[in-house]
């Protein structure tokens, strides 16, 4: 099976980052939307230079790392035996097979569950108040873009486990896909977000295929 993952992870990493330039293109042509998610991002990093914010840093880090293999590893199905975060390190023991071991080894990297879970909020909020949602996911997609370039290491266990060629195609592509349902999500909502991005991956599969052909 893991013969597979070669030929199947190298096209979706350029089906994706073609979503993630598509996404780009909409800030451009409708950056007024997406004022307020950038002032969350600003907001993050001009905290970011206040002491007492920076002194919990480090754990929060480690607590959403930890926090996300749980999640993901909820999600496969797997049973969870305990689960530790602090300023040095932490880990999360589970059980319950293999299926998704990949993804819940390597999630922390490129889910941000703070920013899909303002994105999920935001679905019940009224339109005069979607604007503090996207202050939101701004400093949350902020946060883990921060988390991501500190913690995407060599010397990461996740890395070495999973090992660095399938990490280097896996993550980008999900850090793809998931920042373009975000962006798509300021300009509308997740679930519309969700219908677009996917539709548009198979518009730009067949495109493909006819010009193949």
């Amino acid at each position: 099976m893991k013969y597979l993952f070669y030929p199947i992870a190298i096209p979706v990493l350029v089906l994706t980052f073609t979503g993630f330039l598509s996404a780009l293109g909409l800030i451009y042509s409708e950056f007024s939307d997406y004022l307020w998610f950038f002032a969350g991002a600003a907001i993050y990093f001009a905290a970011k230079q206040l002491k007492w914010f920076n002194q919990n840093t480090k754990w929060m880090r480690t607590f959403t790392h930890e926090l996300t293999h749980t999640i993901v590893g909820i999600f496969f199905l797997r049973k969870i035996h305990s689960f530790n975060a602090s300023n040095d390190e932490g880990a999360v023991v589970h059980s319950g097979g293999n299926f998704g071991s990949l993804f819940i080894t390597l999630a922390p990297y490129c889910l941000p569950i703070y920013t899909f879970g303002f994105a999920l909020v935001r679905l019940l909020g009224a339109e005069e108040t979607l604007f503090v949602f996207d202050i939101f996911m701004g400093f949350t997609l902020a946060f883990h873009l921060n988390c991501y370039a500190i913690e995407t290491r060599p010397i990461q266990t996740d890395l070495k486990k999973s090992g660095y060629v399938r990490s280097a195609l896996f993550i980008p592509s999900a850090l793809f896909l998931n920042i373009t349902l975000i962006v798509c999500t300021i300009h509308s909502n997740l679930i519309q977000a969700i219908k677009d991005v996917f539709v548009s991956y198979w518009e730009y599969i067949t495109d493909w295929v006819k010009m193949i052909g």
